[in-house]
């Protein structure tokens, strides 16, 4: 009898992005909570950038590849159970560790320069491998110029990694270490593909909303002032969540048996969007102003323990963090040419355009079919990055962040060597800064990530781009992805397995986790 009077958890998700929506999902499909259960607490809008638009059916669909992070039957019911199938992309398999050598052994033991400077490259060589094999914890608060010499920086192999996801001379080494462990054959073997956390890509979260509010969760627009906790001997457990709504205060009581699971911080935070015709507006020079109710919350909850992580890292310095973004609408035919240029001039892997010579740092990917609400039917789209915003262009003498539309499509087609004035007539450019878009990769001691239980608490997880997770790297879906998911498993305790990090070849050969380091390739 006992058992059917016991009462349901009931689960709070603090923050309404993709991180929230893919727990709820887990929650539901994995450890059988029912959707009513579930509360999402969005306040403010978590998924802003782009509500407009929606990806078609492309080729290369920048789905989130949780495939390559857990075997969650989940995915599985959301292509079969109801109407959202959305596009997994399935992890490719993993290559043995074969007696032959791999291309990116062969790379690293030649004598070439992956630039020109063949006189420092052999002193380059031996620092990226003696870095890759030391521990990650070496590297704690710590940037990589500080680890580096110079001449790094005028090297391709840096070009290529600065221009593929945004990393800073400024930036975490720690993050360094984990992009180049992860990433190195793609570099090397130059298959990247767009990796960064998709800003851009609402597809997955417009569709999975709907799908959850069908199973009975309740989105709910109350915004998240604070987190009260009871403490019991050597643990503390959340016991009321302090809110607001449009009617006043509100107090929700949490039971000890209950969940909360908080997204702390945004990259998205602040940011700002300009017109074809005229740039964003300026963005606030003091971080107090930028910060939406993830990070508040965040701030409230570092208060309260250093267990809580110090957001404080994450935020303040705004001329390492701030991240450029364009979108172009434009005819099919004049997309097809702009893709076909860059792809040929500046190939980096699959539909993405690394242009590693510009000012701007730009990366440009083709997605194809991007509908937005003001748009035409039938038209195609471009995505761009721009990860130094603040550098003079080429072509147009200004920063990216004072830039028209017009202005930002005219240095990229500068660079494509493409005329501009049929393509400026016609074509849709919306110019974007996000001022801390790249926030996560910023240097950082030990401690100012959170685990993503805390420690000595029972209730309560965190997830989101600011958690501590060894290996993975930030400013991805999957690090996203793979926050929620282990979230969920460290508190409910599902029959969930996560797959490790994706490893390259020289790390998974002759890392700090693996015995017998071949010390003739250092």
């Amino acid at each position: 009898m006992a058992s059917h009077d016991r009462r349901m958890p009931t689960v709070w998700l603090i923050g309404g992005g993709t991180e929230s929506l893919v727990a709820a999902s887990c929650l539901i499909h994995e450890a059988h909570v029912q959707g009513w259960q579930i509360h999402v607490l969005e306040g403010e809008s978590q998924i802003k950038p782009f509500e407009g638009f929606s990806y078609g059916h492309s080729s290369r669909h920048p789905a989130p590849s949780a495939s390559n992070i857990c075997n969650c039957s989940f995915y599985k019911s959301l292509v079969t159970d109801g109407n959202y199938a959305p596009a997994i992309s399935h992890s490719k398999k993993t290559r043995p560790l074969s007696s032959t050598r791999h291309d990116t052994e062969i790379f690293m033991s030649q004598s070439q320069n992956f630039a020109s400077q063949e006189h420092a490259w052999l002193k380059n060589r031996r620092d990226i491998l003696y870095f890759l094999l030391q521990e990650e914890e070496n590297f704690s608060n710590t940037s990589i110029q500080d680890v580096f010499e110079s001449s790094i920086f005028e090297t391709r192999f840096w070009k290529l990694f600065s221009s593929s996801f945004g990393l800073h001379p400024s930036h975490s080494a720690l993050e360094f270490h984990r992009y180049i462990c992860k990433y190195m054959d793609e570099i090397v073997e130059s298959r990247v593909t767009d990796r960064l956390h998709p800003v851009l890509d609402k597809s997955f979260a417009n569709h999975l909303k709907p799908y959850l509010s069908a199973r009975g969760v309740r989105f709910r627009d109350i915004r998240v002032t604070d987190i009260i906790f009871e403490l019991k001997s050597e643990s503390s457990a959340v016991c009321y969540i302090q809110a607001s709504e449009k009617i006043g205060n509100i107090l929700l009581p949490v039971a000890t048996e209950d969940i909360v699971i908080v997204t702390i911080g945004s990259p998205t935070s602040g940011m700002v969007t300009g017109t074809t015709a005229a740039p964003p507006p300026a963005t606030p020079s003091k971080a107090e102003s930028l910060l939406d109710n993830n990070w508040r919350l965040w701030f409230a909850l570092a208060k309260k323990s250093q267990r809580f992580g110090n957001p404080s890292s994450f935020c303040t310095r705004l001329s390492e963090s701030r991240l450029g973004m364009f979108t172009v609408n434009l005819s099919s035919r004049q997309y097809t040419q702009i893709r076909a240029r860059s792809i040929e001039a500046y190939a980096g892997g699959h539909d993405n355009a690394f242009i590693s010579e510009s000012a701007w740092s730009l990366q440009v990917s083709f997605p194809g079919q991007l509908h937005f609400t003001d748009g035409v039917r039938g038209t195609c789209s471009i995505i761009g990055h721009c990860f130094t915003p603040d550098r003079l262009g080429h072509y147009v003498k200004k920063p990216m962040f004072t830039c028209s539309g017009d202005e930002v499509l005219a240095e990229l087609l500068g660079y494509l060597d493409i005329p501009g004035d049929d393509i400026l007539l016609n074509a849709t450019t919306r110019p974007i800064i996000l001022p801390l878009g790249l926030s996560p990769l910023m240097r950082r001691d030990c401690g100012d990530r959170p685990e993503i239980i805390p420690r000595q608490t029972r209730n309560i997880a965190l997830i989101g781009q600011y958690v501590e997770m060894a290996e993975e790297t930030a400013l991805t879906m999957d690090y996203g992805i793979r926050s929620a998911l282990t979230a969920v498993k460290q508190l409910v305790g599902p029959s969930l397995y996560l797959t490790e990090v994706q490893k390259s070849f020289l790390s998974a050969r002759y890392g700090h986790r693996s015995t017998g380091v071949n010390k003739k390739y250092i």
